[in-house]
């Protein structure tokens, strides 16, 4: 990842992991939950486990913000081949030790940030937010606390597209 050029394929299993269960070259067999299908199929690995801009925001200008994306590729997943070196090293000695007080640190931090990286974490709270912002009185109860709408911003709030952006 180019630390200029903004990021939109992020992968919420990062593809440091994804390498250790490749068949061959970034290929591995993947069984989707959306598909409903029993059979795994080959995919690349830069084609599972992403979103387009999952950990992005979006500027005031319309522009993408990738930083929370790049936060975790430099300084999480940076440091996956070094703490699966650890792991191999473990499963030789029967001691899990880390090479540096650092690496440890990262690791209990990229634990704690993997479980709110993964959409099956984040999508319910989203879902529960919309249905709690977006609901049937939204206009009215707007109006009544705080000034009534114009015509354009009635058509906004009822816009999937504004809608999806503003969550």
């Amino acid at each position: 990842m180019n630390k200029q050029q903004v990021s939109s394929k992020h992968h919420y299993v990062a593809k440091a992991i994804l390498h250790n269960f490749c068949v061959s070259g970034e290929s591995l067999f993947y069984l989707s939950k959306q598909s409903g299908s029993k059979v795994p199929e080959r995919r690349n690995i830069d084609s599972v486990f992403r979103r387009m801009h999952f950990n992005s925001f979006e500027r005031n200008d319309g522009s993408k913000d990738d930083t929370i994306e790049k936060f975790f590729a430099y300084e999480l997943d940076n440091y996956i081949p070094e703490w699966v070196g650890a792991f191999q090293r473990a499963l030789e000695t029967g001691i899990l030790a880390f090479p540096s007080r650092e690496l440890r640190y990262r690791f209990i931090q990229f634990f704690y940030n993997h479980k709110k990286r993964s959409p099956d974490f984040i999508d319910p709270i989203v879902q529960e937010v919309a249905e709690e912002t977006f609901t049937a009185d939204l206009e009215s109860e707007f109006e009544a606390a705080y000034r009534p709408l114009t015509y354009e911003e009635k058509l906004l709030l009822n816009d999937e597209n504004f809608r999806a952006r503003a969550l």
